[in-house]
């Protein structure tokens, strides 16, 4: 079967409200079950083999941790996935991320399906929450791997861009944030009210808050009811949870020379 899009979502058990949101996932990727296919990748130690598929998992062999052991085993399942499946586009992201598939799905229509790589610029780079790759794009990517101790992010984009691939900085929809408001909004991204009910103009949602258990799972609720009416998601929380207003932080800096607008591919 070919597909789309496989989602390679990065994964853990180290927190309750990981195990939450792999419970809530899978009822937004089961909807569009013949157009992608979706895997939760984690570590395990002691593998008998690099890479064990099981249902929707990829275990890959190796220890959990943030650096290289995120970048390690996002490799090893692009490397699996484009060897094993026929796709047109892999999105590496993470359990906190909700995507607006429609949406995705009719900017990925306007996209090449070759030499294609872009998401959210952030500091300079492509954020982890959704690093979108044509296929032969993730080819490069593992064929080429990235020595320096550094994030995965960051250690992807810089890999895309030694291979002469310019990272496309999505402007058409806005990167929705439900996270604690900060005043460095740069203007392809839009904090939301979770009472709102237009969500066309977002891609995704990146969901982190302090409360991560209660409040990031009762948006998750929310969300994917508003989006998908999911009605056998119950949301358990009556009351509106406020998000809290931090100081003024830096979130997004310069961005880096390296990081520019691609041509537009139709």
């Amino acid at each position: 079967m070919h597909y789309k899009i496989i989602f390679l979502i990065i994964s853990s058990n180290n927190e309750e409200v990981y195990l939450q949101m792999k419970e809530l996932q899978p009822s937004i990727y089961n909807l569009y079950s013949n157009q992608i296919k979706y895997f939760f990748i984690e570590n395990q130690s002691d593998l008998n083999n690099d890479v064990i598929e099981e249902n929707n998992y990829l275990y890959i062999n190796g220890s959990e941790s943030f650096i290289p052991g995120i970048y390690q085993k996002s490799i090893k399942a692009i490397e699996y996935v484009t060897n094993n499946y026929s796709f047109d586009y892999v999105i590496r992201t993470n359990l906190s991320t909700i995507w607006n598939m429609d949406n995705l799905f009719t900017f990925l229509d306007s996209q090449s399906k070759e030499k294609f790589a872009g998401g959210y610029a952030f500091q300079g780079f492509i954020s982890g929450t959704g690093i979108i790759m044509s296929r032969d794009v993730g080819i490069l990517v593992y064929s080429n791997l990235n020595s320096s101790y550094i994030g995965d992010d960051l250690a992807i984009s810089q890999t895309i861009q030694s291979q002469n691939i310019n990272l496309y900085d999505i402007q058409e929809y806005k990167w929705g944030f439900l996270i604690p408001r900060n005043d460095n909004l740069p203007n392809n991204c839009r904090y939301l009210d979770i009472n709102e009910n237009d969500f066309s103009d977002i891609l995704n949602f990146r969901i982190k808050n302090a409360d991560r258990v209660n409040t990031d799972i009762h948006y998750f609720k929310i969300l994917i009811n508003k989006l998908y009416n999911c009605q056998e998601i119950s949301e358990p929380v009556s009351e509106p949870i406020n998000i809290p207003v931090n100081e003024p932080i830096i979130l997004f800096k310069k961005i880096h020379p390296f990081l520019r607008r691609a041509n537009r591919h139709r």
